[in-house]
């Protein structure tokens, strides 16, 4: 929520503080993502999957990601209805959006897409050192 609130600039080459600002995260999706489960870098959407976990998508929980091969992530935020696979995320989205909150469904509802990308090509991911409780 730091960021959003922020309203942290998207840029794949600029850095900003995490809430706590002992650390730095590159301001584009998967520096979010990064700074969101606290990592002790900025991973990219290629590295991620390194320091996570794929999951079923219906088992998605708050802090999750869905990653797309070709580059683009989002946090899951929460379930809106999980019966239909309706959700909200936040993002960090482009250099014209900035951080952004969405809502969209797990089959990419009428377009087939999630944050502009074909929901298809999402996995869900769960950050390795994630703790419950």
């Amino acid at each position: 929520m730091n960021w959003l609130n922020r309203d942290i600039p998207y840029s794949q080459s600029a850095y900003a503080s995490d809430p706590d600002g002992g650390h730095t995260y590159r301001t584009d999706c998967s520096g979010f993502v990064s700074m969101a489960w606290h990592a002790s870098t900025s991973y990219t959407t290629a590295s991620l999957p390194s320091v996570s976990t794929t999951i079923s998508k219906s088992d998605l929980q708050p802090g999750d990601a869905l990653n797309t091969s070709d580059g683009h992530v989002v946090l899951f935020e929460k379930w809106i209805d999980k019966g239909a696979g309706k959700f909200s995320y936040i993002h960090e989205s482009n250099p014209n959006d900035d951080m952004m909150r969405g809502q969209d469904y797990l089959n990419g509802g009428s377009d087939g897409r999630i944050a502009g990308h074909a929901a298809s090509g999402y996995v869900a991911l769960r950050y390795d050192k994630t703790v419950n409780g």
